[in-house]
């Protein structure tokens, strides 16, 4: 209902990248727990035209399955004993090439942007800290932060409750989805940030 209502509007972006990231980070499970976001009961894991460990253990049980049409108590047993060990390394696995991916993304977005200081782009917020602005640039999918120091045009309160960081004096506000114009202050590849001022 809620990705209905904001459909073709401004916040629509903003919204289903909060709705994902709310999301818990899926997991492998010997046991058959369905599919929510596909509403079905009965789910297995399958990639394409990737294949990753799970799915070839999946193979291997469905093999056996239609060439056997039976399985026997004692060999239900060894998969119940290794099933779960095997899913929980799956899991950690692939969490953690995830990681090692952004990584690499990240690094190479901040690269980047190396000859871009001092350009002014056009932004997105994305998140709303007490500290200032995560910025996700219009024309590349860039992310950078605004820090309240580089927002010198007054002083900046953030409402935790409302996730807005609001001026005291000019009544200026920011909250996520809000675009504005952004310089790149500087670039730190070894942090592997970038910094935006205004």
């Amino acid at each position: 209902a809620l990705l209905r209502e904001v459909k073709g509007r401004p916040e629509e972006e903003m919204v289903n990248y909060m709705v994902l990231r709310s999301l818990k980070q899926a997991r492998y499970s010997p046991l058959n727990a369905g599919h929510f976001g596909l509403a079905s009961g009965h789910y297995t894991h399958f990639t394409s035209p990737i294949r990753r460990y799970p799915d070839l253990i999946v193979h291997r049980i469905l093999r056996e399955v239609l060439h056997k049409k039976r399985i026997s108590e004692r060999r239900k047993q060894e998969l119940e004993t290794m099933l779960p060990d095997i899913a929980f390394n799956s899991s950690r696995m692939e969490r953690l090439s995830g990681e090692a991916e952004n990584e690499v993304l990240n690094a190479m977005r901040v690269w980047f942007m190396k000859d871009k200081v001092g350009d002014e782009l056009e932004g997105k917020v994305v998140n709303v800290t007490p500290y200032g602005l995560k910025i996700r640039l219009k024309d590349f999918y860039v992310e950078g932060f605004l820090h309240v120091s580089y927002m010198t045009d007054d002083f900046y309160e953030f409402n935790e409750r409302t996730m807005i960081l609001y001026g005291k004096n000019k009544k200026r506000s920011f909250t996520i989805g809000k675009e504005l114009k952004v310089r790149v202050e500087r670039v730190d590849m070894e942090e592997r940030a970038v910094i935006f001022g205004v």
